[in-house]
């Protein structure tokens, strides 16, 4: 066998590569902080990006009113109390806890601009 022939036939029985469209996805929570960046179609709250913003993966980034928009310069965050979030222990914020007493935390983030 020739291997001219051989490599025709292998191209043969290969099957065509389809055009498939690329998606650059940014997915974010309903506060709107970017969770990650992909190109897979996955369940959840996610925007069409760009390859460049893509590239970039800014992890704090935040959507607002359905657009990506970079974080301020400076970020701060600290728990405080609310209705939702993990439940603690009362007196010490790093025993979670699971009992009718109990204090939920979640994380509040303040943006300022330098």
């Amino acid at each position: 066998m020739d291997t001219v022939d051989f490599w025709q036939q292998v191209a043969e029985l290969l099957e065509p590569v389809s055009n498939h469209e690329t998606h650059y996805r940014v997915y974010y929570d309903s506060t709107g902080q970017v969770l990650f960046y992909t190109m897979e179609h996955l369940p959840g709250n996610y925007l069409d990006i760009d390859r460049e913003t893509y590239a970039r993966a800014d992890s704090k980034a935040r959507v607002q009113n359905g657009k990506l928009v970079a974080a301020a310069t400076r970020v701060s965050s600290k728990l405080v109390p609310d209705n939702q979030g993990q439940p603690c222990h009362p007196q010490n914020v790093a025993i979670v806890s699971d009992s009718d007493q109990n204090t939920k935390w979640k994380l509040k983030h303040y943006d300022r601009a330098s």
